[in-house]
Protein backbone atom coordinates (compact mmCIF):
# COMPACT_ATOMS: atom_id res chain seq x y z
CA UNK A 1 0.00 0.00 0.00
CA UNK A 2 2.82 2.36 0.88
CA UNK A 3 4.67 1.61 -2.39
CA UNK A 4 1.46 2.23 -4.33
CA UNK A 5 0.97 5.60 -2.66
CA UNK A 6 4.53 6.68 -3.47
CA UNK A 7 4.31 5.66 -7.12
CA UNK A 8 0.95 7.35 -7.44
CA UNK A 9 2.38 10.53 -5.88
CA UNK A 10 5.34 10.47 -8.27
CA UNK A 11 2.99 10.02 -11.23
CA UNK A 12 0.80 12.91 -10.09
CA UNK A 13 3.84 15.14 -9.71
CA UNK A 14 4.99 14.16 -13.20
CA UNK A 15 1.54 14.91 -14.63
CA UNK A 16 1.50 18.26 -12.84
CA UNK A 17 4.94 19.19 -14.22
CA UNK A 18 3.84 18.17 -17.73
CA UNK A 19 0.70 20.32 -17.46
CA UNK A 20 2.79 23.31 -16.33
CA UNK A 21 5.24 22.84 -19.23
CA UNK A 22 2.39 22.54 -21.75
CA UNK A 23 0.72 25.63 -20.27
CA UNK A 24 3.96 27.63 -20.62
CA UNK A 25 4.34 26.49 -24.24
CA UNK A 26 0.73 27.45 -24.95
CA UNK A 27 1.23 30.91 -23.42
CA UNK A 28 4.37 31.41 -25.54
CA UNK A 29 2.53 30.36 -28.71
CA UNK A 30 -0.41 32.66 -27.94
CA UNK A 31 1.91 35.56 -27.12
CA UNK A 32 3.83 34.97 -30.34
CA UNK A 33 0.60 34.80 -32.34
CA UNK A 34 -0.53 38.13 -30.83
CA UNK A 35 2.88 39.64 -31.59
CA UNK A 36 2.69 38.51 -35.21
CA UNK A 37 -0.87 39.76 -35.70
CA UNK A 38 -0.14 43.10 -34.02
CA UNK A 39 3.15 43.76 -35.82
CA UNK A 40 3.93 43.40 -39.49
CA UNK A 41 7.64 43.81 -38.77
CA UNK A 42 9.60 42.20 -35.90
CA UNK A 43 13.20 43.27 -35.20
CA UNK A 44 15.81 41.95 -32.80
CA UNK A 45 19.01 43.97 -32.32
CA UNK A 46 21.05 45.75 -29.66
CA UNK A 47 21.68 49.47 -30.18
CA UNK A 48 23.69 51.91 -28.05
CA UNK A 49 23.14 55.65 -28.59
CA UNK A 50 26.07 57.07 -26.58
CA UNK A 51 27.74 58.34 -29.77
CA UNK A 52 24.96 60.88 -30.31
CA UNK A 53 25.79 62.58 -27.00
CA UNK A 54 29.60 62.54 -27.20
CA UNK A 55 31.09 65.52 -25.36
CA UNK A 56 32.29 68.60 -27.25
CA UNK A 57 35.92 67.78 -26.44
CA UNK A 58 35.64 64.21 -27.73
CA UNK A 59 33.72 65.30 -30.83
CA UNK A 60 36.22 68.11 -31.52
CA UNK A 61 39.17 65.71 -31.58
CA UNK A 62 37.42 62.85 -33.31
CA UNK A 63 38.49 61.46 -36.68
CA UNK A 64 35.99 60.06 -39.18
CA UNK A 65 35.11 56.51 -40.17
CA UNK A 66 34.18 56.64 -43.85
CA UNK A 67 32.51 53.83 -45.80
CA UNK A 68 32.00 54.38 -49.54
CA UNK A 69 32.11 58.21 -49.17
CA UNK A 70 29.60 58.14 -46.29
CA UNK A 71 30.78 59.29 -42.85
CA UNK A 72 29.21 56.60 -40.64
CA UNK A 73 30.63 58.20 -37.50
CA UNK A 74 33.91 59.01 -35.85
CA UNK A 75 36.16 57.96 -32.98
CA UNK A 76 38.53 59.51 -30.46
CA UNK A 77 40.48 57.77 -27.72
CA UNK A 78 38.26 54.68 -27.90
CA UNK A 79 35.02 56.69 -27.84
CA UNK A 80 32.39 56.63 -30.58
CA UNK A 81 31.04 59.87 -32.05
CA UNK A 82 27.99 60.15 -34.29
CA UNK A 83 28.42 61.51 -37.81
CA UNK A 84 26.42 64.62 -36.98
CA UNK A 85 28.46 65.40 -33.83
CA UNK A 86 31.65 64.91 -35.86
CA UNK A 87 30.38 67.22 -38.62
CA UNK A 88 29.37 69.97 -36.18
CA UNK A 89 32.40 69.90 -33.87
CA UNK A 90 35.45 68.11 -35.27
CA UNK A 91 38.53 69.99 -36.47
CA UNK A 92 39.70 66.90 -38.38
CA UNK A 93 38.16 67.36 -41.80
CA UNK A 94 39.61 68.70 -45.06
CA UNK A 95 43.24 67.63 -45.50
CA UNK A 96 43.25 64.95 -42.79
CA UNK A 97 45.50 62.03 -43.69
CA UNK A 98 43.54 58.78 -43.80
CA UNK A 99 44.26 55.15 -44.64
CA UNK A 100 41.96 53.49 -47.18
CA UNK A 101 41.14 49.78 -47.20
CA UNK A 102 39.21 47.41 -49.41
CA UNK A 103 38.31 43.82 -48.51
CA UNK A 104 41.65 42.81 -50.01
CA UNK A 105 43.74 45.05 -47.75
CA UNK A 106 45.23 48.51 -47.57
CA UNK A 107 44.86 50.74 -50.64
CA UNK A 108 47.17 53.49 -49.38
CA UNK A 109 47.27 56.77 -47.46
CA UNK A 110 45.35 59.73 -48.88
CA UNK A 111 43.73 62.96 -47.73
CA UNK A 112 40.16 63.78 -46.88
CA UNK A 113 38.38 66.26 -49.14
CA UNK A 114 35.56 68.58 -48.09
CA UNK A 115 33.05 67.15 -45.61
CA UNK A 116 29.44 68.07 -46.36
CA UNK A 117 25.99 67.36 -44.94
CA UNK A 118 23.03 66.64 -47.17
CA UNK A 119 20.37 69.32 -46.66
CA UNK A 120 17.45 68.26 -44.50
CA UNK A 121 19.18 65.08 -43.29
CA UNK A 122 21.82 63.94 -40.82
CA UNK A 123 23.78 62.19 -43.60
CA UNK A 124 27.41 63.38 -43.88
CA UNK A 125 29.53 62.77 -46.97
CA UNK A 126 33.11 63.21 -48.12
CA UNK A 127 35.54 62.07 -50.79
CA UNK A 128 39.26 61.37 -50.74
CA UNK A 129 42.21 62.27 -52.93
CA UNK A 130 42.33 58.72 -54.31
CA UNK A 131 41.07 58.91 -57.91
CA UNK A 132 38.91 56.37 -59.73
CA UNK A 133 37.77 54.52 -56.61
CA UNK A 134 35.40 51.80 -57.80
CA UNK A 135 35.64 49.08 -55.13
CA UNK A 136 33.88 49.34 -51.79
CA UNK A 137 36.20 50.85 -49.21
CA UNK A 138 36.46 52.16 -45.69
CA UNK A 139 38.79 54.83 -44.37
CA UNK A 140 40.12 55.64 -40.90
CA UNK A 141 42.71 58.02 -39.52
CA UNK A 142 46.28 57.35 -40.66
CA UNK A 143 48.23 54.72 -38.69
CA UNK A 144 45.23 53.11 -37.03
CA UNK A 145 47.35 50.05 -36.31
CA UNK A 146 44.81 47.22 -36.30
CA UNK A 147 42.45 48.39 -39.00
CA UNK A 148 43.41 45.81 -41.65
CA UNK A 149 40.29 43.80 -42.60
CA UNK A 150 40.02 40.24 -41.31
CA UNK A 151 37.41 38.26 -43.21
CA UNK A 152 37.37 34.95 -45.09
CA UNK A 153 34.38 33.58 -47.00
CA UNK A 154 33.54 29.87 -46.59
CA UNK A 155 31.03 27.34 -47.89
CA UNK A 156 28.12 26.62 -45.55
CA UNK A 157 28.18 23.29 -43.68
CA UNK A 158 25.53 21.24 -41.89
CA UNK A 159 26.93 22.58 -38.63
CA UNK A 160 26.34 26.13 -39.84
CA UNK A 161 22.67 25.34 -40.50
CA UNK A 162 22.35 23.83 -37.02
CA UNK A 163 23.98 26.94 -35.51
CA UNK A 164 21.54 29.27 -37.30
CA UNK A 165 18.52 27.23 -36.17
CA UNK A 166 19.81 27.23 -32.61
CA UNK A 167 20.41 30.99 -32.60
CA UNK A 168 16.97 31.77 -34.05
CA UNK A 169 15.28 29.81 -31.27
CA UNK A 170 11.65 30.83 -30.84
CA UNK A 171 11.85 33.08 -33.92
CA UNK A 172 11.84 29.88 -36.01
CA UNK A 173 8.13 29.66 -35.30
CA UNK A 174 7.68 32.74 -37.51
CA UNK A 175 9.34 31.06 -40.47
CA UNK A 176 10.89 27.60 -40.13
CA UNK A 177 13.02 27.49 -43.28
CA UNK A 178 16.71 28.41 -43.36
CA UNK A 179 18.81 29.50 -46.32
CA UNK A 180 22.43 30.50 -45.69
CA UNK A 181 23.59 33.31 -47.92
CA UNK A 182 27.18 33.75 -46.69
CA UNK A 183 29.56 32.36 -44.10
CA UNK A 184 32.62 34.32 -42.95
CA UNK A 185 35.40 33.13 -40.69
CA UNK A 186 36.38 36.09 -38.52
CA UNK A 187 38.90 37.05 -35.87
CA UNK A 188 37.39 39.63 -33.50
CA UNK A 189 40.25 39.62 -31.00
CA UNK A 190 42.93 37.27 -29.71
CA UNK A 191 40.33 35.69 -27.43
CA UNK A 192 37.24 35.84 -29.64
CA UNK A 193 36.90 34.32 -33.09
CA UNK A 194 34.39 32.24 -35.02
CA UNK A 195 31.89 32.68 -37.86
CA UNK A 196 29.50 35.38 -38.99
CA UNK A 197 26.60 33.84 -40.93
CA UNK A 198 24.10 35.75 -43.06
CA UNK A 199 20.86 33.80 -43.40
CA UNK A 200 17.32 34.16 -44.66
CA UNK A 201 14.31 31.97 -45.38
CA UNK A 202 13.78 29.78 -48.43
CA UNK A 203 11.66 31.66 -50.97
CA UNK A 204 7.99 30.77 -50.79
CA UNK A 205 8.34 28.50 -47.76
CA UNK A 206 6.53 29.02 -44.46
CA UNK A 207 4.99 32.43 -43.60
CA UNK A 208 6.45 35.88 -44.16
CA UNK A 209 10.18 36.35 -44.63
CA UNK A 210 13.22 37.08 -42.50
CA UNK A 211 16.85 38.05 -42.79
CA UNK A 212 19.38 37.50 -40.03
CA UNK A 213 23.04 37.79 -39.10
CA UNK A 214 24.32 35.15 -36.68
CA UNK A 215 27.59 34.89 -34.76
CA UNK A 216 29.04 31.52 -33.77
CA UNK A 217 31.95 32.02 -31.38
CA UNK A 218 34.96 29.80 -30.66
CA UNK A 219 33.08 28.00 -27.88
CA UNK A 220 30.39 27.07 -30.44
CA UNK A 221 27.82 29.42 -28.88
CA UNK A 222 25.52 30.90 -31.52
CA UNK A 223 23.58 34.14 -31.10
CA UNK A 224 21.63 36.68 -33.14
CA UNK A 225 23.49 39.83 -34.19
CA UNK A 226 20.51 41.22 -36.10
CA UNK A 227 17.15 39.73 -37.09
CA UNK A 228 14.32 41.24 -39.10
CA UNK A 229 11.01 39.51 -39.94
CA UNK A 230 8.28 40.80 -42.23
CA UNK A 231 4.83 39.18 -42.17
CA UNK A 232 3.15 40.90 -45.14
CA UNK A 233 5.53 40.90 -48.11
CA UNK A 234 3.33 43.43 -49.92
CA UNK A 235 4.36 45.97 -47.27
CA UNK A 236 8.08 45.26 -47.34
CA UNK A 237 9.58 48.59 -48.46
CA UNK A 238 10.98 49.11 -44.94
CA UNK A 239 12.30 45.55 -44.63
CA UNK A 240 16.11 45.28 -45.02
CA UNK A 241 18.41 42.71 -46.53
CA UNK A 242 21.57 42.36 -44.43
CA UNK A 243 25.06 42.04 -45.88
CA UNK A 244 28.55 42.15 -44.38
CA UNK A 245 30.72 44.96 -45.75
CA UNK A 246 33.85 44.76 -43.56
CA UNK A 247 35.27 43.41 -40.33
CA UNK A 248 38.09 45.61 -39.04
CA UNK A 249 39.38 47.45 -35.96
CA UNK A 250 38.01 50.97 -36.45
CA UNK A 251 38.92 52.57 -33.12
CA UNK A 252 42.36 51.05 -32.50
CA UNK A 253 41.38 49.03 -29.41
CA UNK A 254 42.71 45.67 -30.69
CA UNK A 255 39.16 44.35 -31.19
CA UNK A 256 37.51 44.31 -34.60
CA UNK A 257 34.11 45.81 -35.37
CA UNK A 258 31.54 44.50 -37.79
CA UNK A 259 30.32 46.78 -40.60
CA UNK A 260 26.88 45.76 -41.91
CA UNK A 261 24.72 47.19 -44.66
CA UNK A 262 20.92 47.10 -44.35
CA UNK A 263 19.54 47.53 -47.87
CA UNK A 264 15.91 48.59 -48.17
CA UNK A 265 13.82 49.53 -51.20
CA UNK A 266 14.54 53.26 -50.96
CA UNK A 267 17.59 53.53 -48.67
CA UNK A 268 20.67 51.83 -47.30
CA UNK A 269 21.78 51.95 -43.66
CA UNK A 270 25.39 51.38 -42.64
CA UNK A 271 25.90 49.93 -39.16
CA UNK A 272 29.05 49.58 -37.07
CA UNK A 273 28.74 46.94 -34.35
CA UNK A 274 31.14 46.46 -31.45
CA UNK A 275 31.57 43.18 -29.56
CA UNK A 276 30.69 43.77 -25.89
CA UNK A 277 30.19 41.18 -23.17
CA UNK A 278 29.47 38.37 -25.59
CA UNK A 279 27.12 40.37 -27.85
CA UNK A 280 27.42 42.62 -30.88
CA UNK A 281 26.04 46.10 -30.18
CA UNK A 282 25.33 48.74 -32.84
CA UNK A 283 27.34 51.83 -31.82
CA UNK A 284 27.24 53.89 -35.04
CA UNK A 285 24.95 54.09 -38.03
CA UNK A 286 24.24 56.32 -41.03
CA UNK A 287 21.64 56.27 -43.77
CA UNK A 288 21.90 56.84 -47.53
CA UNK A 289 18.64 57.67 -49.33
Amino acid sequence: MENYSKSKLVRKRGEKSLIIILAIILVIIIALAILILANNNIVKEKVNFDATSASDDIAKNSTPIVVNNLVVGATYNGNWVSAERYYLKSVNKNGLEIDLFSKNGKLGTYELNEVTQKAGTTSVYTTTTRANLVDEYFAVSKNTINSIPSISSKEATDEDYKAVKKALGIYRLLNTSVKIENVYEVMISDAVYGKVIVASNEAGESSGAYTAVIFVDNSNHSSIIKYNYIRNLKKSSDWPIYSVAFIADLNNDSSKELVLIETKEFEAKYDILEYRNGKFVEVLSAVVK
